[in-house]
């Protein structure tokens, strides 16, 4: 029954990795992760990177010590592109505000040529009808 529950001997893998299994699976949960991502999402050829990867860190002395100069040049890189991205979004404000007005302008002009239209039909409709009342005049005047 013990020997059911202790897990399988430790063996050494490719890279010096330790591994426990026949399978030659690694033991750490990243590993075991990216196995099942591996499984999951078919990119089989960037899990093995990884894994290459974490055989690497696993065998060597790393310690968070040495990440944290990387994580800090990650950040200031993430910061620069958001910046950058603002600096773009501003830019696009501008366009946006100038094609507003544009529409608005347009839409005024729109206003202004009905209400021209309007006034010259008027006018024309006012000609048309001071022009049939001379002609009514002249008419009842030969009678």
């Amino acid at each position: 029954m013990d020997d059911f529950l202790r897990p399988p001997p430790v063996t050494q893998g490719p890279h010096g990795a330790t591994m426990r299994s026949k399978t030659m699976m690694p033991t750490s949960p990243i590993s075991t992760e990216v196995s099942e991502a591996s499984e999951l999402t078919g990119y089989e050829e960037t899990i093995g990177w990884m894994r290459e990867d974490l055989h690497i860190l696993t065998a060597s002395s790393v310690t968070e010590a040495d990440f944290i100069p990387l994580v800090e040049d990650l950040k200031s890189t993430i910061r620069s592109e958001v910046a950058a991205l603002k600096a773009e979004v501003t830019t696009l404000d501008h366009p946006v505000q100038a094609l507003e007005s544009a529409i608005q302008q347009s839409q005024n002009l729109h206003t202004s040529a009905e209400t021209a239209a309007t006034r010259q039909g008027n006018m024309l409709l006012g000609a048309t009808i001071l022009e049939y009342a001379v002609y009514l005049r002249h008419q009842t005047e030969r009678r």
